[in-house]
């Protein structure tokens, strides 16, 4: 009798091995023919914008059928091909983008990083002398941008480093490199009131709001949307880059509605990505940042 139950536990065993949990952790068997997810891939994970005619078009490494898409939002990718338009994506995010074969519910995923500089969305108390909007770079949060300082230190004749950045750098700041024109004509926000240094991109909150641009006498709730041209010196050659930052002042934290408080964590849950890639915080769009300046703690 003893012989007789040994196979048929063994086969329970293997039939339970073979099958898989799915998300509500109910036991399914394995669909047939497995995926191969490594034909999936890109030239590279990151990618600079070009200063070219036409937009900057990067394809899949091999031709594969099927449906494509990405999060966060703000990657131009076509959803037949996977064809990424470089040019229109959001640039400083890194983007998980995701591709289901055709004919299976397999999905295959690869990080994308469409380089440039972002901003942390948060609340800055002034009077916490928390009063600085530092850019980081290509998605990693605390790495400053490839910029120089005020120093020129090869020690030569040439009056900018090799790895100098331009923010907000406007026709009357032409330096002789021949790109005085960025930003186009009337869109510096400097002039604005946004205090920003042009060699490393940081903001001065303090300054930008003494500087009046929320108003002589600030108003809860007002918000100064900007469009930050800039070109960093990084394998990108200088090629003309922006990004879009909603600022926004209030008197004190108490004074600040917690829908704004949510969007923060929307935002910032989505650029830094979150683990759980079906969380709201990691679909959400991360650009705009949401900067958030309030005088004081109470």
């Amino acid at each position: 009798m003893l012989k007789m139950r040994i196979p048929f536990l063994l086969s329970l065993v293997v039939l339970f091995m073979a099958c898989e949990d799915d998300d509500n952790g109910n036991s399914s068997p394995p669909p047939p023919g497995s995926t191969n997810c490594s034909v999936f891939s890109y030239s590279d994970t990151i990618f600079f914008l070009r200063e070219q005619a036409t937009d900057y078009i990067e394809s899949t490494t091999s031709s594969l059928s099927g449906t494509f898409g990405a999060i966060p939002e703000g990657l131009s990718i076509n959803s037949t091909n996977g064809d990424i338009n470089v040019t229109q994506s959001e640039s400083g995010v890194k983007y998980e983008v995701f591709y289901v074969p055709t004919g299976t519910t397999d999905t295959c995923r690869v990080n994308v990083i469409i380089s440039g500089i972002n901003y942390l969305s948060g609340v800055r108390i002034l009077d916490q002398n928390d009063t600085l909007a530092v850019p980081f770079y290509n998605a990693q949060q605390g790495l400053l941008p490839p910029c120089s300082d005020d120093d020129d230190d090869d020690d030569d004749d040439d009056d900018d480093d090799d790895d100098e950045c331009e923010f907000d750098d406007g026709p009357d700041d032409d330096d002789g490199d021949g790109t005085g024109d960025e930003p186009p004509p009337g869109q510096q926000i400097r002039p604005q009131g946004v205090e920003i240094d042009t060699l490393t991109g940081v903001i001065n909150l303090r300054q930008t709001v003494a500087n009046g641009t929320f108003g002589i006498t600030p108003v809860n709730g007002t918000t100064k949307s900007v469009r930050l041209f800039y070109r960093i010196n990084d394998v990108s050659n200088g090629t003309l880059n922006f990004i879009d930052l909603d600022l926004t002042y209030y008197e004190t934290l108490a004074d600040v509605p917690q829908s704004v408080l949510d969007d923060i964590g929307d935002k910032n849950g989505s650029l830094l990505r979150r683990k759980n890639p079906l969380n709201a915080r990691a679909l959400a769009r991360p650009r705009p940042p949401a900067i958030v300046i309030v005088g004081r703690q109470n």
